[in-house]
């Protein structure tokens, strides 16, 4: 029997002809010159998941697995000048297709987060972006600030399923309530944000679409409270303060004339500090006086209060509170997105290169998260990425590896058999 790696088993998880299929669609292949979209596909997943950062280091990897290639459904090593070539002329809509035809086929292998017991019927949407910055020298269609480029992903994220729904990519000056038209929830979902959303008429427009939204409050619009909502006797001690209002302001009484709800509640002193840090990493001026006096007040008194707002007037405000709580998990992504896969060094200048490796980068983390859910053994999402980067071109059975990794009787007869 073959022995076939890792990589190539990932691989079959993707339906060739999907890929093929798309490609024709977009006439990707037309011009291709021998490295047609599945070799590019497989080639950019590989630096993906073995976080490569360059061409040359990629082909010269492939080309050290000649006899597994066919394995991979290629006949030829892509040279690093046809890569190069491709990332350029290469339409990225062709892997954003892809990925969104995956997430259809795959979707569904994808379990639901516990925690969404009293939401089962809605979908639950965080929404957030994240900057990543660049040598505005060589990326000059980025610019973000007079010495600096960057550019920023734009994310829905699904809360119960960690799955991105939706994802444009803008350069860094476009604002995150500006972006936020960018991208386009699926209808009648809940919507939990960050304050860089804190926008009437982005409000209205939810609304106006049938969204639920849970926002963090700034507290710079002027308001006038209509009603205390009452406190519940046992339970929700971390509630201060619940109340309809009424906005008041000229400009935003016009852009948003409906009852609001507003909710303070305290957040643990961890929190708090956590929420400070990534702050302090953004560094942002128009913030930062404003965070750093947050925590001091979280030194102080072990905790730090915010305020969000809703149209939902149903909802405990314990419920609400703990949507908010759960936006976290939109940040564990991205991290997963930087520190494990690899969107912080692009193989290509061009913005038509970057696109196509944060689509392929989306494509490895729906890949990973489909092998994380059938797997026995309980992965961290971050600790298998890092454990198949290792064990990529290796020639173990992928399923056996994933359910027990660290079965040694395993490991000597794969080396008994490669000794053969």
């Amino acid at each position: 029997m073959p022995r076939i790696t890792i990589l190539a088993q990932i691989a079959r998880e993707i339906p060739r002809e999907l890929v093929e299929s798309i490609a024709k669609r977009y006439q990707a292949d037309k011009y291709s010159k021998g490295l047609n979209t599945w070799v590019h596909l497989l080639t950019l997943l590989f630096m993906q998941l073995s976080q490569t950062y360059s061409l040359r280091d990629a082909c010269n990897a492939l080309k050290s697995m000649q006899g597994q290639m066919k394995y991979l459904g290629v006949d030829y090593t892509p040279t690093r000048n046809a890569l190069s070539h491709q990332n350029q002329i290469r339409d990225w809509r062709v892997f954003r297709d892809i990925f969104y035809a995956l997430m259809k086929y795959m979707g569904q292998q994808i379990p639901v987060v516990r925690g969404y017991e009293t939401l089962k019927e809605e979908t639950v949407l965080l929404l957030d972006s994240s900057t990543v910055t660049l040598c505005l020298n060589l990326f000059p269609w980025a610019s973000y600030q007079q010495e600096k480029g960057a550019i920023k992903i734009h994310t829905v994220f699904n809360a119960k399923t960690h799955l991105p729904l939706d994802i444009a990519v803008t350069n860094g000056t476009v604002a995150d309530n500006t972006g936020a038209y960018r991208v386009f929830p699926a209808k009648r979902s809940v919507i939990v944000a960050d304050r860089g959303y804190d926008d009437t008429e982005l409000w209205n427009d939810w609304d106006s679409n049938g969204h639920t939204f849970v926002v963090r409050f700034k507290g710079n619009i002027q308001y006038k409270r209509v009603a205390q909502r009452d406190q519940p006797d046992e339970g929700e001690q971390n509630i201060l303060i619940d109340e309809i209002i009424q906005l008041t302001g000229e400009k935003t009484s016009e852009n948003y004339g409906k009852p609001l709800r507003r909710i303070a509640v305290y957040r643990p002193y961890e929190e708090a500090q956590r929420s400070q840090r990534k702050n302090k990493r953004n560094n942002t001026a128009a913030e930062g006086g404003e965070n750093g006096q947050e925590g001091q007040e979280a030194g102080k008194h072990g905790t730090q209060v915010i305020e969000l707002i809703t149209n939902n007037m149903e909802w405990s405000a314990g419920e609400v509170a703990e949507l908010y709580r759960r936006r976290w998990d939109i940040e564990s992504f991205f991290k997963i997105l930087k520190q494990h896969l690899n969107i912080k060094s692009f193989v290509g200048t061009c913005e038509q290169a970057v696109r196509s490796q944060i689509w392929v980068a989306m494509i490895a983390y729906l890949l990973v998260k489909v092998l994380k859910r059938r797997a026995s053994h309980r992965w961290s999402l971050g600790g298998l990425v890092h454990y198949l980067r290792i064990s990529l071109l290796s020639t173990q059975n992928l399923f056996s590896w994933l359910n027990q990794p660290y079965d040694m009787a395993g490991r000597e007869e794969v080396l008994v058999l490669n000794s053969t």
